[in-house]
């Protein structure tokens, strides 16, 4: 019995010890890595396409996925999509919508998605008579109707704001492709 607790013991520290060393490793791995926030992703999109992802996704909050209603990961895969876009360099640029529209729609798809899991966790676990459930309820409904106000009015750039991005995006353009000759990649008369 006391080989058996020993074993038991030594097994433990192992574990920890190991689990120490993958816990500095990834400490440091995070303090090298930029801030995923910071990023900017250097990919284009249109507002055309925005648009037509937006309402596309409101339309399967509407009326539900295949005959089923729609789900949170619904509205969560819609707000990952806007949160991704929020990290584009030029996005106010390319769809020439405000950046702060973008912010209000990512936090309306999250407070959906957040909404729509705690109302499928109550239903599964019988808890509809609370008032939390009826608060969280009333609450996704009114955010709900609110949302495609939202989208059918998107916040146009400044004016102002749209020349200086405009400008930054081509010296950023020109500054790219004389890396790109600098490397032989292509010929800077391109």
């Amino acid at each position: 019995m006391k080989v058996y607790v020993v074993w038991i013991c030594s097994l433990l520290i192992a574990l920890a010890a190991q689990s120490a060393d993958v816990a500095k490793t990834s400490a440091k791995s995070a303090a090298q890595a930029k801030p995923v926030a910071t990023q900017m992703v250097d990919a284009k999109i249109s507002r055309g396409a925005v648009l037509t992802f937006l309402n596309e996704s409101n339309k399967i909050f509407l009326e539900g996925d295949k005959g089923k209603p729609a789900e949170a990961i619904d509205y969560s895969s819609a707000a990952g999509m806007v949160k991704n876009w929020l990290n584009f360099r030029f996005l106010e640029v390319d769809t020439e919508i405000d950046r702060g529209w973008y912010e209000r729609v990512y936090k309306m798809l999250d407070y959906l998605a957040k909404s729509k899991s705690f109302i499928e966790l109550a239903k599964m676990n019988g808890r509809l008579k609370t008032e939390e459930y009826k608060k969280v309820l009333n609450n996704f409904n009114e955010v709900s109707k609110r949302f495609p106000e939202l989208l059918k009015d998107p916040t146009p750039v400044e004016k102002k704001k749209l020349e200086k991005l405009r400008e930054e995006k081509q010296k950023w353009e020109l500054e790219k492709k004389r890396e790109k000759a600098k490397s032989g990649s292509i010929k800077e008369d391109e």
